[in-house]
């Protein structure tokens, strides 16, 4: 069995999260964006307690799980 860790993300995070979130752009359903937003912008409007990573030990990249 895979172990797998949930935890807030980190400004660490986020070279993972972004290319997660580009390659979601690249596929043209994720949103209207048409690039990545900075660390900044992507924090911005967000409750930092509310964004979520899981990490496993088996992946190169975390998957991510925000709420606004």
């Amino acid at each position: 069995m895979t172990e797998v860790t949930i935890r807030v993300m980190k400004a660490g995070d986020w070279p993972a999260v972004e290319w997660i979130y580009a390659e979601g752009i690249a596929t043209g359903n994720a949103t209207f964006q048409d690039k990545a937003p900075s660390w900044k912008e992507f924090g911005g409007g967000r409750i930092r307690d509310l964004q979520i990573i899981c990490r496993s030990a088996r992946r190169r990249f975390p998957s991510t799980f925000m709420l606004r």
